[in-house]
Parts: structure tokens; C-alpha cells; sequence
């Protein structure tokens, strides 16, 4: 049987295509597939042998400092791999990713994937929407999680095939990225991915301290404001960024004082230049 497939990154996109009702859930020959893993942050793996999952699952380990945080990822990459698999060249593909840096490695990760078999594979012409926000205005957006149902019923009606030189950009994208497994991986402005290591925005997060302490979550907010302004949605967020902060404390470039523990997994504390 033909079956149409749909693809988003993350959760909260999935939330919000299925509040649209843009797609009807109850036919079963309509397939979802959820990419979850964060691609812009540690080393890559083989989508089909899975080769270099547990390298990347241990620095995910050793990096945010949770033991066993992580050991899921073999087994939902696993389930991913099945579920590519089952694609055939009868079937539609539309790809609801977006113009942020995790969805677009995804785009390469998965465009690879297929590249043996003769799919129609679409894609949201997320540069041409014109969206009207609450006001009005024309806004532009770029991924579904910043999308209102609303925003998803225009989305749809701007679906287009992906051509054969951008399957093959995107292919040779995601085997260049394999290659060079570096641990950071930035989209920029000019929606090229910059390939880098953890160390790449210490100089924004050591600018924002100042000699008189402040809590930590003040210093991320400006460099994430920096962030904008010279990179698309790159999907480097928060949480890599306090981490990092915590990790220049404990290396002596800057000082810490008052962290607290608990839920929060000793996110909040303040932070100075050292004297």
C-alpha cells in the first residue's frame, strides 16, 4: 500500500502539526516520523549501521555530567533506522524541517539515508511564507515549533520538490559532516553549517561577565541575544551554553559562588571575571 510519510524535528513541532489537523491521523497509510537527537552538539554516527553511537552517546555522558543520561539514543536510532528503512520508492516523502541547525543536518542525515531509493521527497518553502503575526505584520518563521496552527495550514500549501542538486548537496553535506565529526556545528546566516568545537562561543559568554558578580542565566541571555544576530536558529540553546559557562568556572578562566544544586543540576549561580 502507498503510504505518505511526514517528518518533523522534536516534539514540540510533532505537538503542533498534529494540533493543526493538517494531516488526517486516522488513516493508516499517513506515517510520522520524530527526529529527537540534538545533531549540532558532540560526534555523529552512521544512521544505518549505527557505527559511532556509543561514542556519542559517552560524550554526551561526560560532557553534561549525567551518567545514563543518554543510553536511550541507541535504542531510538534503531527505531529511526527501521523506520527510514520501511520507506519505498511508492511512497511520498514531505519534510516539515525547517531553517534551524538541528533540522538541517537532519535534512542531510535523512536525504543520505535515502539517496538509493527513487522517492518523491517534498519540502516546506519556508523562505517564501509570508506569515501575518498577531499584529499583522509579515513575519517570517522558520521551523514548526514556532508555528500556530494557523501558520501549518499556510505552511502546507508551500510544499515543493526537493531537486535532484539539492538531494545530492544535502547527501554529500551529511557524508562531509560524518568525516570531519567535529563537536559543535553552527548554522550560520548564509544557511551554511560551520563546523567547530565547544569552545567556539567562550569568547561571548566570558564578554558578558564582569568583574562584580551575576547570576548566571543574566549571562546566557546576552550571549544568546549575540547569537541571533550573527546565526540563524541554530539550535544551540540554553542548556549547552550554561553548561559550558560552568565548565570555564571549574577551568580557573572565570569564578563562581553561590551554585545550587538540586533539579535545576547546578544551573543557577553567579559568575564574575577573576580578579
Amino acid at each position: 500500500m502507498v503510504k505518505e510519510y511526514h517528518i518533523v524535528y522534536g516534539e514540540n513541532s510533532l505537538n503542533n502539526l498534529m494540533i493543526s489537523d493538517v494531516i488526517d491521523l486516522s488513516n493508516e497509510n499517513i506515517k510520522l516520523i520524530t527526529l529527537l537527537d540534538t545533531l549540532v552538539l558532540g560526534p555523529l554516527y552512521d544512521l544505518k549501521t549505527l557505527k559511532g553511537i556509543n561514542e556519542r552517546i559517552n560524550w554526551f555522558e561526560e560532557f553534561f555530567q549525567e551518567p545514563d543520561s543518554y543510553y536511550h539514543r541507541e535504542i531510538k536510532s534503531k527505531e529511526l533506522a527501521d523506520k527510514l528503512s520501511e520507506i519505498t520508492s511508492l511512497d511520498t516523502v514531505y519534510m516539515w524541517l525547517g531553517d534551524d541547525g538541528n533540522e538541517y543536518i537532519w535534512k542531510a542525515a535523512t536525504l543520505n539515508f535515502l539517496k538509493d531509493k527513487k522517492i518523491s521527497i517534498y519540502t516546506v518553502d519556508w523562505e517564501n511564507i509570508s506569515f501575518n503575526n498577531h499584529n499583522g505584520y509579515d513575519a517570517k518563521l522558520f521551523s514548526l515549533y514556532v508555528c500556530t496552527s494557523e501558520n501549518i495550514q499556510l505552511a502546507k500549501q508551500y510544499f515543493r520538490l526537493i531537486t535532484n542538486n539539492e538531494k545530492l548537496f544535502f547527501e554529500k553535506s551529511w557524508e562531509k559532516y560524518l568525516r570531519n565529526n567535529s563537536n559543535l556545528r553552527i548554522l550560520n546566516n548564509q544557511n551554511e553549517i560551520e563546523e567547530s568545537n565547544i569552545t567556539y562561543f567562550d569568547d561571548i559568554l566570558i564578554t558578558h561577565c564582569t568583574p562584580e558578580f551575576q547570576f548566571s542565566f543574566k549571562v546566557i541571555g546576552l550571549t544568546i541575544g549575540n547569537m541571533y544576530n550573527g546565526y540563524n536558529s541554530n539550535g544551540i540553546g540554553d542548556y549547552f551554553l550554561i553548561e559550558r559557562l560552568k565548565q570555564l568556572c571549574y577551568e580557573g578562566q572565570l569564578q563562581m559562588r553561590n551554585q545550587e544544586h538540586g533539579q535545576r543540576n547546578g544551573h543557577i549561580f553567579e559568575v564574575a571575571l577573576v580578579k
